[in-house]
Formats: C-alpha cells, structure tokens, sequence
C-alpha cells in the first residue's frame, strides 16, 4: 500500500494519531504522500513502525533501497 492509500484511509483524528506515532506532523505526512518532499531514512522507520508494518520501506521510497546497495 502506498502511504496516499493509506492516510486516505484514516479519518482525520486518525491521521493525526498516525503522525504523532510517527513523530511528525499531518503537513509532513501530506508532503511525502503527494511527491513534493522524499523521506529520510529516520521518517521511512517511523513511518513504517506507525503503521505497524502496512507501509513498507519500498513503498514509501522506492529509490531509497537502490541508492543504498
């Protein structure tokens, strides 16, 4: 599932849960979903704990895993 998918399909209280597990805000979260910013390495961790493993590492950046090897 990619994570436009996903906050899509939380309520807006929510998502604002999602975000705070994920130590961050709904704007960032916003940000990544539509493109205009790409996560870091901490931000895909968090993000992926949040979630409790629906979103993945290759989902969230699917360059990430490449660049690294």
């Amino acid at each position: 599932m990619n994570l436009q998918n996903y906050i899509d399909s939380l309520s807006p209280e929510q998502l604002q849960q999602f975000a705070d597990r994920a130590d961050t805000s709904v704007a960032y979260i916003k940000q990544l979903a539509t493109g205009h910013r790409k996560a870091g390495a901490k931000s895909i961790f968090n993000l992926i704990e949040a979630s409790e493993g629906v979103l993945t590492a290759q989902s969230l950046r699917p360059d990430f895993n490449k660049s690294a090897a």
